[in-house]
């Protein structure tokens, strides 16, 4: 898919699932590839990025066996449901790896080259892993992590074909101190060193990122400590071999949720998602313009919270995101700039200078600018002036980048456009989110406005199964 064709959708009235969880999809797989027994995964994503991860571990010695979804006689299989494997068998090393018979390619996926330097990083062997420019854009606060633990990690090639060797060593120490930049892959790359090392490994985060590695470790059985913003690992522990559920992706939930929410009457249930408080912020910003969105944990399984979330279009105001709210609101920020694009007032984005989400601004206000919206940037901020969506957003060609994320952002304003508005060098966003242009077709077909009632439930993350209380935001 080397470009979408957007047009105007009508208002929604619809209940939806996602695919599975791709961040949490690499650290149940690695996991569960590291621990003392067989693990039977389910709901696993099988995205370019995820499948990276899963080579990889056959790589390094792990026994993976696809188990594909059974479906009897009249079965319905949903038209967003992705493609290929979904369950996987694996058997454990144990935590002794083998040496790859080759280089590890990640490709352009920064997060599988992240952890997989920590895991490498412990074993008494030489590993290469390549990646191009975009998978490699975040590796040097890795390495100075590594060497810090006692690795010698080394580069050479051109930028768009990197290779990195991790010189690998089983004297691995222990380090105790501040992650160089908010980010959780690097924090899932120190704790996966943390395994292999003596001591404890402890790191301390400036501002607080997605907690799935503590998470997912802890119901593997490693032990890890968090206080304060610093997490704590002992080296020498094994994951034990234990079944998991792969929850829905909220990120990619956020694109439909951000739809409805700019749709005055829309009425929308995704259903089955991750709502683990560390990927939500998302979901408070939309309360702060004035969405009424609500979730609803119906249980607490495998370490994370999964429920549904339910969103009532209505008119949206502008607010005001700030740096530790853009920093673990990376994915979603385009999404939300979107949503500014027809609200009410200006909206103004804050990001930490030198930052990912600093570096995605003017992407982000080139985009809104080719299609009429009026965007000022600075030096880590962006304005956002909406048109209170007293009309149609202008409709044009945008350039995504290659990056999914503003692939998908561009496809969310192309729904409230005045034509058709087209979306070139969106091919990666097959490789993220598979079957997103299958259910982008459903949200541009009258078949999904249907005169279906549903009611707006709310609850905050804290709350236990069955619990319900207010989502409360202030402008």
């Amino acid at each position: 898919m080397a470009s979408l064709r957007v047009q105007m959708a009508r208002p929604i009235a619809t209940e939806l699932s996602v695919p599975g969880d791709r961040s949490i999809a690499h650290r149940a797989l690695l996991l569960a590839a590291l621990s003392n027994g067989p693990c039977r995964l389910s709901g696993f994503l099988p995205s370019a990025e995820c499948l990276t991860t899963l080579e990889a571990c056959r790589a390094f010695g792990a026994e993976i066996t696809e188990c594909p979804v059974e479906r009897g006689e009249g079965d319905v299989v949903e038209e967003n449901e992705p493609a290929g494997l979904t369950r996987l068998l694996v058997n454990g090393v144990r935590m002794r790896l083998s040496e790859p018979p080759g280089p590890v390619d990640c490709g352009s996926h920064a997060t599988p080259l992240a952890l997989l330097m920590g895991v490498f990083a412990g074993q008494p062997f030489r590993t290469q892993l390549i990646a191009d420019s975009k998978g490699a854009e975040a590796a040097q606060p890795i390495i100075d992590l590594l060497q810090a633990m006692g690795v010698r990690v080394s580069a050479s090639g051109p930028v768009n074909e990197r290779t990195y060797t991790v010189h690998g060593t089983r004297a691995l120490h222990a380090v105790s101190g501040r992650i160089p930049a908010p980010s959780a892959r690097i924090k899932g790359a120190g704790l996966f060193a943390g395994m292999f090392a003596s001591g404890r490994t402890q790191l301390s985060e400036p501002v607080s990122t997605r907690d799935h590695t503590e998470r997912m470790m802890q119901y593997f059985m490693v032990k890890t400590l968090q206080s304060r913003g610093t997490v704590s690992i002992h080296g020498g522990q094994v994951p034990e071999s234990r079944d998991f559920h792969i929850p829905g992706d909220i990120s990619s939930a956020a694109v439909w949720i951000t739809t409805a929410a700019m749709q005055p009457g829309a009425d929308l249930v995704v259903r089955d998602v991750g709502l683990n408080e560390s990927r939500t912020a998302f979901l408070r910003v939309l309360v702060r313009m004035e969405a009424q969105i609500g979730e609803s944990v119906q249980e607490w399984r495998f370490g994370e919270p999964w429920g549904h979330v339910t969103v009532r279009g209505m008119p949206l105001k502008a607010t005001e995101i700030m740096p530790d709210e853009s920093t673990v609101m990376l994915d979603e920020l385009p999404l939300l700039a979107a949503a500014a694009a027809v609200a009410e007032g200006q909206t103004v984005i804050r990001a930490f200078p030198g930052s990912p989400a600093a570096a995605l601004l003017p992407a982000i206000a080139a985009n809104l600018n080719r299609i009429g919206v009026v965007v000022e940037t600075g030096p880590a901020i962006c304005r956002i002036t909406g048109n209170g969506f007293r009309a149609p957003l202008q409709s044009g060609v945008i350039s995504a980048g290659g990056d999914p994320r503003l692939a998908m952002a561009a496809a969310v304003t192309g729904l409230f456009g005045d034509g058709e508005t087209e979306i070139e060098h969106a091919e990666s966003v097959e490789d993220v989110y598979p079957g997103f242009g299958a259910m982008l077709a459903r949200f541009q077909m009258k078949e999904i406005s249907r005169g279906i009632e549903i009611p707006v439930i709310s609850s905050v993350p804290s709350l236990r199964p069955g619990e319900r209380g207010a989502i409360v935001g202030a402008r």
